[in-house]
């Protein structure tokens, strides 16, 4: 086991039968795919039927990095979980737009709160 790598791991838990996981970091390819399988998997596992995906640590977003978190979205989605990614910073919002990202192709909000009432359908 490479112990340096699973330090990079972001936590996963479950928050109100939700699927929750904050990035607080700048994602780079690995940490998306490893956040990917991990996302997944506990989605399964509890039959999640939501993820939040909490990216306000995010302060550098990539348009290739931004199309993995999609990727991500839409396998949840196939396995019957919404997903709603919280806290897009302005700033990144604006790069994405300038790099003629589809930033529609997420849900977003600007809370875990809102994000849960997303979830819930209100």
């Amino acid at each position: 086991m490479d112990f340096a790598n699973e330090e990079r791991r972001i936590p996963v838990s479950m928050v109100s039968g939700a699927v929750y996981a904050s990035i607080q970091l700048d994602p780079d390819t690995i940490l998306l795919q490893w956040l990917r399988e991990d996302l997944l998997n506990l989605t399964i596992k509890h039959s999640a039927k939501g993820v939040l995906l909490d990216v306000s640590g995010i302060t550098i977003l990539d348009g290739e990095s931004f199309i993995q978190i999609v990727n991500t979205t839409h396998m949840l989605k196939l396995i019957g979980a919404k997903t709603v990614v919280v806290g897009l910073r302005p700033g990144i919002i604006a790069g994405l737009c300038a790099l003629n990202v589809a930033l529609n192709a997420i849900d977003g909000a600007n809370s875990v709160a809102q994000a849960l009432e997303l979830l819930d359908g209100r």
